[in-house]
């Protein structure tokens, strides 16, 4: 009998993991982008605590992916 379930390769799976922590560090690298230009755009900070959230938000998902790569 053969087997409906799909095996992937552990090389393909390491690529597809890789090329997925490459596409959330560019995601969150255009979100830190953007926040900084509002930042320096605006005269007034209109979001407060929020703001510092996000930077501590941005720091920690580029934290977890250096630790993705080296695992």
């Amino acid at each position: 009998m053969i087997s409906s379930e799909p095996k992937i390769v552990q090389s393909e799976l390491s690529g597809r993991l890789l090329s997925l922590m490459f596409l959330r560090v560019i995601f969150v690298s255009l979100l830190l982008g953007a926040s900084i230009f509002i930042h320096i755009k605006a005269t007034q900070t209109y979001f407060g605590h929020i703001q510092t959230f996000h930077y501590l938000l941005i720091a920690i998902v580029y934290f977890l992916t250096f630790v993705y790569a080296l695992v």
